[in-house]
């Protein structure tokens, strides 16, 4: 854990080094998921669909591929959606998946991870995960991780804002993430993830 008590987002392998995890407290880490759990992960049947694309719940954001997120033998379905360039971005990621390992708060906490990390190093090699607290999230899914991170350059200034969260309904995963350089998101993740939650859109 750096001075701020945050975990770091490019350059994970040196945070794992130095001690900067959450994981140590609240099992947030910004590693690739580790050889343990990727061991549990084996083939999942067909993933879930959500007909509720993102550029519904944002404007001005444009498809932008894949941001990456893989679990071994597993089907991941992703949104991923960007606005801007340079210190003026934004970032809205969804994933979903179906799991047949045990759900506990730890394994949420690995791909809470692994997604952060990617989702953050994705918006420029000087940007990193600074101070973080809970998010309140407590109304998606059956159970849940929800954190949000300040956004900082290697001398601390404050740029921006992260948000993450992994829940689950049923066997299935949802994985929500927002990141936005120069202010905060017009929808966070915990928003993004009662939007595409289908039990939390209709109520």
């Amino acid at each position: 854990m750096n001075a701020t008590g945050a975990p770091q987002g490019r350059g994970w392998q040196r945070t794992l080094a130095a001690g900067m995890l959450p994981l140590l407290l609240l099992g947030c880490t910004t590693f690739i998921t580790p050889t343990g759990a990727s061991a549990q992960e084996r083939m999942s049947i067909e993933p879930p669909a959500t007909s509720l694309r993102i550029e519904q719940l944002a404007a001005g954001y444009q498809p932008a591929g894949r941001l990456g997120f893989s679990l071994r033998d597993t089907a991941v379905t992703e949104q991923l959606y960007r606005r801007g360039s340079g210190a003026d971005q934004g970032v809205l990621w969804s994933a979903q998946f179906d799991s047949r390992w045990n759900l506990t708060e730890d394994q949420l906490d690995r791909w809470s991870a692994q997604a952060i990390g990617m989702l953050v190093d994705g918006l420029g090699s000087d940007v990193r995960l600074g101070a973080w607290q809970r998010l309140d999230a407590s109304d998606v899914g059956d159970q849940r991780i929800a954190y949000r991170y300040t956004l900082v350059r290697p001398t601390g200034d404050t740029v921006g804002e992260a948000t993450i969260v992994v829940y689950t309904r049923g066997e299935q995963v949802g994985v929500a993430g927002a990141a936005n350089l120069g202010g905060r998101s017009p929808i966070d993740a915990a928003g993004l993830a009662r939007a595409l939650d289908p039990r939390t859109s209709r109520a």
